[in-house]
């Protein structure tokens, strides 16, 4: 919030050194297809009255520091420009940290209607996106949220943090209009619903986990938290995430990894002009929590903890390879992508079916190599006595 804050103050002098107060500035966007087949757009707009210098402590905290707006258009351009009906200054998007899109209109396609972000000068190219699940964007810009807060900042943080636990992936505007316009690779988005709807929405039972899959610029399926962190290992963007399974010695007790860093890298290779592909993932990591009073650090058990883990990672690595395969036929780890570089002769035989026909026909293999390298202060559990 105090960097919103700080980066409105230090923009004063710009623009023609206008008033702040006569400035509104949107942080969050949603857009939907609604029922009359016109474009929603509902915007998060900070309110410049509340804004204070960072050292007077930011908001006035008796007073939200956001207001909703909505407006329809036939386009996004045009819903947006139809704002100026309802407000007395002009809304800059500089400052948009979300861009939600509703789930009807990302399965009709997106392209028509980031066009205009592609445009437009003030937009942000590092604005995070995300598609609204069972809820539409709107209801999501809409949120409840606590006096003094900015739903948006709460939105982003909490983007941020289910991405460093490898349960989201937080795409930016930037990110996917590369993988919408890339040859042999879609796109993935993270994906925002509310885990209880009685009451409302409100930022607090906002769920930021998952993602949805593309296929080009429509949305053609979900995929669950697992299969999300199946792809962020073959894609080498898993930061740090916990893997857990039954203690070798005691199948009722349970064991924890820590994943400290993760090294994942595709290969492809071509026999008679047919694709194949290898992902290897090579992991350290540290015995977080176990439930047994067993020594885990015993050179055998370390081996089977080093295994199982291998194994767990490379069943959900499968899993999501063959539901992209035989559910979404689409190609949303890049494969194609890397083929092309490597082969681009034979790429131009395949590129037109690729995910209906190259991607699905390929063969993938995958190996993980697990290694645990201590098991935090203590290297033995406590023993009641």
């Amino acid at each position: 919030m105090l960097t919103i804050c700080f980066t409105i103050n230090c923009t004063t002098g710009c623009w023609n050194n206008r008033d702040l107060t006569k400035r509104s500035f949107a942080v969050a966007v949603g857009i939907d297809k609604n029922e009359e087949n016109k474009i929603e757009v509902t915007m998060q707009v900070v309110k410049p009255q509340m804004i204070k210098g960072t050292s007077e402590g930011g908001l006035r905290s008796k007073e939200n520091a956001v207001w909703t707006l909505s407006s329809t258009g036939e386009t996004t351009f045009d819903a947006i420009r139809n704002f100026l009906k309802m407000v007395d200054r002009k809304i800059f998007l500089t400052h948009i940290q979300i861009i939600v899109i509703g789930e009807r209109l990302a399965r009709e396609g997106v392209m028509e209607t980031l066009d205009f972000f592609e445009r437009d000068q003030e937009a942000n190219f590092q604005s995070f996106v995300l598609v609204a699940k069972n809820i539409t964007a709107k209801e999501i810009i809409n949120a409840k949220t606590g006096i003094g807060q900015i739903p948006a900042v709460h939105i982003t943080d909490t983007l941020k943090n289910n991405t460093a636990l490898s349960k989201t992936k937080d795409t930016k505007l930037f990110d996917l209009m590369k993988d919408i316009r890339s040859s042999g690779k879609n796109a993935i988005i993270g994906t925002i619903e509310t885990s209880n709807n009685r009451g409302g929405a409100s930022v607090e039972n906002m769920k930021i986990e998952g993602t949805a899959a593309f296929e080009k610029d429509k949305m053609i399926g979900w995929l669950d938290a697992k299969q999300t962190r199946g792809i962020l290992f073959a894609e080498d963007k898993v930061k740090s995430t916990i893997i857990y399974f039954s203690d070798p010695s005691k199948e009722d007790k349970k064991v924890s990894i820590e994943v400290l860093r993760s090294e994942g890298k595709k290969y492809t290779t071509a026999a008679n002009g047919k694709p194949e592909f290898n992902i290897q993932i090579k992991l350290d990591g540290n015995i977080g929590e176990q439930q047994s009073a067993e020594d885990l650090t015993k050179p055998n058990n370390l081996k089977i903890i080093e295994s199982e883990t291998s194994k767990i990672i490379e069943s959900e690595i499968q899993d999501v390879v063959s539901f992209a395969k035989k559910e979404l036929k689409s190609d949303i780890f890049g494969f194609g992508e890397l083929f092309h570089k490597k082969y681009p002769d034979e790429w131009k035989k395949m590129s037109s079916n690729w995910d209906e026909e190259g991607f699905t026909e390929a063969e993938i293999n995958i190996e993980v190599t697990a290694k645990i390298r201590g098991s935090g202060y203590i290297s033995k559990p406590t023993k009641p006595e």
